[in-house]
């Protein structure tokens, strides 16, 4: 176990022992530095690369528990993302009726699922 993850453990520790509630969101609840709500994310996303006692000591110390996989985003891959920009490419020369996309130009695609942008450049 490293300093800095025995740092954040024990910082998380030390909230939740003053009556504070586990931080659950990145960015609300920075201590000496550290946001803990980052660090329990991180904790509970890359479970499977923890030591066991890491693990044992998050769920039993500190009531944290793995994401579940409902939690996990979604991953891509370039098959995925290829598809994608080329959905968005034959979407943008169907609406501009050219192909000279702006590099930092951001395509909305209309997808089944809703409106997801999907960056173009």
């Amino acid at each position: 176990m490293g300093y800095g993850w025995q740092r954040c453990f024990r910082l998380t520790q030390n909230l939740l022992q003053d009556g504070g509630a586990l931080p659950v969101a990145v960015g609300k609840v920075i201590v000496q530095g550290e946001d803990l709500g980052r660090w329990v994310a991180a904790q509970r996303f890359g479970w499977e690369e923890l030591l066991p006692a890491q693990q044992w000591l998050l769920e039993n110390v500190l009531g944290i528990e793995p994401a579940e996989e409902a939690e996990r985003p979604v991953k891509r891959t370039q098959d995925d993302m290829w598809a994608l920009n080329l959905r968005g490419a034959r979407q943008f020369h169907a609406r501009e009726g050219y192909l000279r996309v702006p590099r930092k130009h951001t395509e909305r695609l209309d997808l089944d699922t809703g409106s997801s942008p999907s960056e173009r450049g």
